[in-house]
């Protein structure tokens, strides 16, 4: 007898069938796995949940995309879709205070409460997607002290994945020695990774890396 397989649809479905199986979560996630993931944020929220998805690397589908991203992305991402060329999930960086992560900490134990009661809606700002993430077993992975010390940590590094299968781009960032950044490849995908001190190399980091793409006269 043949195996079946769960349609995309029927997937997203089914996410809510067995409760005790959390298959979104909050939770930190190292910046070079970015892409093997789906993002999904609450309308009125301010925290991305992941889904395991290792969906391929297309252009968004949503208009309302570009609201999305980070102001020092903005024009690099703005090029490279303009080329057809589709980039994946990302994040800048940032340098807030323990005090602003301590407040993202309330609303996320917020947001706990109602997917435990009546469910949030998540959706995905690539495609609009959207499902009800309901679980009455649902907790956040973290107390308040330790996620306000893993979000200090983790906040200034940043990321942006782009389909570069020849390498045409990953040579140039690589040639051009951009501080405080480096560059990993998976499959077909250009990985530019950046860990400044401070808010100053962030800019200066992703200012360069966006000169270093829309400068580059593309050749396929």
């Amino acid at each position: 007898m043949s195996k079946s397989f769960l349609s995309f649809n029927d997937f997203f479905s089914q996410l809510n069938e067995n409760s005790g199986s959390q298959k979104f979560s909050p939770d930190f996630t190292p910046h070079e796995e970015f892409h093997k993931y789906r993002w999904m944020i609450a309308p009125d929220g301010k925290w991305y949940y992941k889904i395991k998805d290792f969906k391929p690397c297309v252009l968004p589908k949503n208009p309302d995309f570009k609201k999305t991203l980070d102001p020092e992305l903005q024009r690099v991402v703005h090029f490279l879709h303009a080329k057809k060329i589709p980039t994946t999930p990302s994040c800048s960086g940032h340098f807030n205070h323990p005090d602003e992560w301590a407040k993202n900490f309330d609303e996320l134990n917020l947001e706990c409460d109602r997917i435990k009661k009546e469910g949030i809606k998540l959706i995905d700002p690539e495609d609009g997607y959207a499902f009800l993430a309901k679980d009455s077993n649902y907790s956040l992975p973290w107390n308040k002290k330790s996620f306000v010390e893993r979000a200090t940590g983790h906040q200034k590094l940043g990321v942006l994945g782009f389909y570069d299968p020849g390498n045409f781009f990953a040579k140039k960032i690589f040639a051009e020695r951009i501080p405080n950044s480096q560059v990993k490849k998976d499959g077909a995908l250009t990985i530019f990774l950046t860990s400044p001190r401070s808010i100053t190399e962030l800019k200066e980091c992703w200012s360069n890396f966006t000169e270093c793409i829309t400068k580059s006269p593309l050749s396929y």
